[in-house]
């Protein structure tokens, strides 16, 4: 795409895997893009687009999304809200097949910003929403922070607000940025990070720690552990739930070192109990660079993990692990490009997923480049066995992908049109981003729904940049515009139908 590409969820659904890729466009407003790939032949057999009410949105990374047991598929993250310079958050829900359901967008319910962490699907059928919070820092930085906190909210099956509550601090500043995970007991763990707990007097700086808390349907707090301390970088933590209660939580920490720049991060994985406390846990210690990103629970309660290591001269490597609930480390795979580049990192999974056969399937960013080394990041996907391997029957820790020097490969996005009002419910004003010259054909603006079917076609008179629509007879919903001229789309936009 235009800046760059990042694969950054993953999720499967019987022999299929879904892929969100995240981009920028030209007016770098974030665009999100859904893959469905059969999982046997590698095919996408569908590609949909995602855009806010004001055209920017991104799907939270990695807990942005969930399966329902109708196995609907709900998303949440954020929006900017350019009007009032707020950043605000959202619920959707897809079929399978990627056909929208519908999306609710909460423009008025927050005062400050929101970004939507993570979501669940609760017993009942009702939708836990994780919300980080916070302040604007002054007029003049409006889209920062100075500080915040955790706030849920539950609403029902079709995103009606039931609940809405701040979980208090335990801790200093405790805020989001992490995950959200059912428990067999029908609580929720969720991880944080909280800032500022801890001085480093040597550093001369606040330093970041993890934490995971343990709150009932309700959002009524029932505890609040810290599984680490003294990060120099922020790295958010991790967690999933197990059989039989309790859980894993897994963090990138750093070493001590007289300067902060030098110090390399290591991983500990914790499993612990219903009370939050630790059962027993594995560390990852070999000084280099290794970042965790993701576990989840495989089917047989097994831990999954995914992340990425940098090692000899800065080249990079993705790694995945499998664990046991008891403790052992099953296996450990590394996936490294046959050229080894003298850069990192070249592969880097974001989040991975189990398919229904026990297959693992991950996703990130791969960087690949033209003869003259300019990065080129795009949007990796890697399925191997239960046992980690890319063929049956690996051995060892390193698995090779062949890597081949491309060119330089760029797409442009369309111009966008400029719709108002948007959400709209009757007359929509569409105007062009510029008058088409030397036009010979009929100009018309295309209407698509959410499954990509034509539903209106408005002719459009030549050297007019300005032109009414009436949405008034559509359904609710979100509707792709095209404005095609010469035979080809010139510009794209998308509006909102309410009622």
């Amino acid at each position: 795409m235009w800046l760059f590409d990042k694969g950054k969820n993953i999720w499967s659904i019987d022999n299929y895997v879904y892929v969100v890729n995240g981009y920028l466009n030209s007016q770098e407003d974030r665009i999100q893009q859904i893959f469905k790939i059969d999982a046997s032949t590698r095919e996408i057999v569908k590609q949909i687009e995602l855009t806010g009410p004001q055209i920017d949105l991104v799907i939270i990374w990695p807990g942005g999304y969930c399966i329902t047991s109708d196995q609907h598929i709900l998303l949440t993250g954020e929006w900017r809200d350019y009007t009032n310079t707020r950043m605000r958050t959202f619920i959707a829900k897809l079929d399978k097949d990627l056909n929208m359901v519908w999306i609710n967008y909460y423009p008025d319910l927050f005062e400050f910003h929101v970004y939507g962490d993570a979501i669940a699907e609760t017993p009942s059928g009702d939708i836990l929403l994780y919300l980080t919070e916070g302040k604007p820092v002054s007029p003049s930085e409006p889209w920062h922070t100075a500080e915040g906190w955790i706030r849920i909210i539950k609403t029902d099956a079709t995103g009606n607000l039931l609940l809405n509550k701040v979980i208090p601090d335990t801790f200093f500043q405790t805020v989001g940025y992490g995950h959200l995970a059912r428990t067999d007991e029908g609580n929720y763990l969720l991880t944080s990070i909280v800032i500022g707990y801890y001085y480093h007097w040597l550093y001369g700086t606040y330093r970041y720690n993890a934490i995971v808390h343990k709150i009932d349907e309700d959002a009524n707090p029932i505890w609040s552990r810290m599984v680490n301390y003294n990060k120099y970088l922020r790295q958010d933590p991790t967690a999933t739930a197990l059989p039989g209660g309790g859980g894993a939580v897994m963090w990138s920490r750093d070493t001590f070192t007289p300067d902060p720049n030098i110090a390399f991060e290591f991983n500990e994985l914790h499993r612990i109990d219903t009370e939050g406390h630790t059962l027993w846990r594995h560390e990852w210690n070999d000084v280099s660079i290794r970042k965790v990103y993701r576990i989840i629970t495989a089917a047989n309660g097994d831990i999954l993990g995914c992340g990425v290591y940098q090692k000899d001269g800065g080249k990079g490597k993705t790694w995945l692990f499998r664990a046991t609930v008891g403790g052992e480390i099953l296996w450990e795979r590394h996936y490294s490009d046959s050229i080894q580049r003298p850069w990192s990192p070249l592969l880097e999974m974001l989040d991975l997923c189990e398919l229904a056969d026990g297959r693992i399937a991950a996703t990130g960013i791969v960087y690949d480049t033209n003869a003259v080394g300019s990065l080129n990041p795009n949007v990796g996907v890697l399925l191997v066995g239960t046992d980690g391997c890319l063929e049956p029957g690996c051995t060892g820790v390193t698995q090779y992908i062949t890597g081949v020097f491309e060119p330089l490969a760029q797409s442009t996005p369309l111009p966008q049109l400029r719709c108002s009002p948007n959400p709209a419910s009757s007359l929509v004003s569409v105007k062009l981003p510029a008058v088409p010259t030397n036009v010979n054909t009929q100009q018309t603006l295309r209407a698509y729904n959410a499954q990509g079917i034509m539903i209106a076609e408005f002719p459009w008179a030549h050297a007019s940049e300005t032109q009414q629509i009436v949405v008034s007879d559509w359904p609710p919903g979100v509707y792709q515009l095209l404005f095609w001229a010469e035979r080809k789309p010139l510009f794209s936009g998308k509006i909102i139908v309410q009622r």
